[in-house]
């Protein structure tokens, strides 16, 4: 789960890469609109990022900063 950028809401997401594998340079390249670039070059600055891409987001990929990517529990096992 990652908050979908520009928002406070949380939603699936799958891990494309994970921040170690993420580049500064790969973070602002064309295919993000300019808000999210915006938002993305400012993070790129200060956090460590994870690319994902949403459930229900026509194939984009998206920078999120990693304090706003959590683990989603699953099932709980009783």
């Amino acid at each position: 789960m990652a908050m979908y950028p520009e928002t406070t809401f949380f939603y699936p997401a799958e891990v494309l890469a994970i921040p170690s594998d993420v580049h500064p340079a790969e973070s602002v390249s064309p295919l993000h609109s300019s808000l999210n670039l915006k938002w993305t070059a400012q993070a790129v600055q200060s956090k460590p990022l994870y690319r994902l891409k949403f459930e229900d987001d026509d194939d984009q990929e998206h920078f999120v900063s990693a304090e706003f990517v959590v683990e989603w529990p699953g099932q709980l096992d009783t």
